[in-house]
């Protein structure tokens, strides 16, 4: 009863998972599951049924638990292993914020998207006129935050590069 909380929506995510000990994800299909992301980018453990999506996010016995799907009694399981062991809820925590830094931040994902067009970039193929305008333009995207009179003063740069690479 004082255990388990239902907190409805909200917008207050990360608080949700800090006041939490782990996530529990029993869903049966899950394509990708971004609340076991947030719950690893916050210091949580997942307990979660093999699902598709479970299978490429969670290690099994690393960051948490995998489940079969429909096993209520091997859910329980693993949900009591974890609340009498906050020592071991904390050890998969910190490995599952660690795998989370390594394979789905912001970070990572940004860095993933460079190494795309810099794949492009450097491809033996001559980039066509449009492709170098894109090219500028994801990058000034990617690196600058806010417009700013500083960053409108880069971006006009930018275009006059692009142009003249067009030309």
């Amino acid at each position: 009863e004082d255990i388990i909380h239902f907190c409805g929506r909200t917008d207050e995510v990360n608080a949700v998972y800090q006041n939490c000990l782990c996530l529990i994800q029993p869903s049966y299909i899950e394509s990708f599951g971004l609340t076991m992301v947030e719950a690893m980018a916050n210091g949580r453990p997942v307990i979660s049924a093999q699902n598709g999506g479970a299978d490429t996010i969670v290690k099994h016995g690393e960051t948490g638990y995998l489940v079969p799907k429909k096993d209520a009694g091997a859910l329980a399981e693993k949900m009591a292993k974890i609340l009498s062991d906050p020592e071991l809820a904390e050890k998969m925590g910190l490995a599952g914020r660690k795998r989370y830094e390594e394979l789905f931040s912001p970070e990572r994902a940004r860095q993933e998207f460079i190494n795309v067009l810099d794949t492009m970039i450097q491809s033996t193929a001559k980039p066509s006129p449009i492709d170098l305008l894109l090219e500028d333009t994801w990058r000034w995207i990617l690196f600058h935050k806010k417009e700013s009179d500083h960053n409108k003063e880069k971006s006009l740069d930018i275009i006059k590069h692009a142009e003249n690479r067009v030309i």
